[in-house]
């Protein structure tokens, strides 16, 4: 395995596999970038990037880490 950073997109990511899958991914090691278009209930403030991704201008910011 490479020591470079591994990093992932996670959209929907405050649902119930959403939130699964952050976690999981976190604890292999991830640096994971967690995006919903709604607000999770009970989730830290600024966890999860609010964005819609059917919007591309959205999309890209959100991908590019901006």
């Amino acid at each position: 395995m490479t020591t470079a950073a591994r990093r992932v997109c996670v959209t929907g990511a405050t649902g119930k596999a959403g939130r699964a899958a952050v976690q999981d991914l976190r604890e292999h090691g991830y640096d994971v970038v967690a995006t919903d278009a709604v607000a999770g209930a009970g989730e830290p403030r600024g966890a999860t990037v609010r964005a819609d991704l059917t919007d591309y201008g959205e999309a890209t910011e959100v991908l590019r880490g901006t």
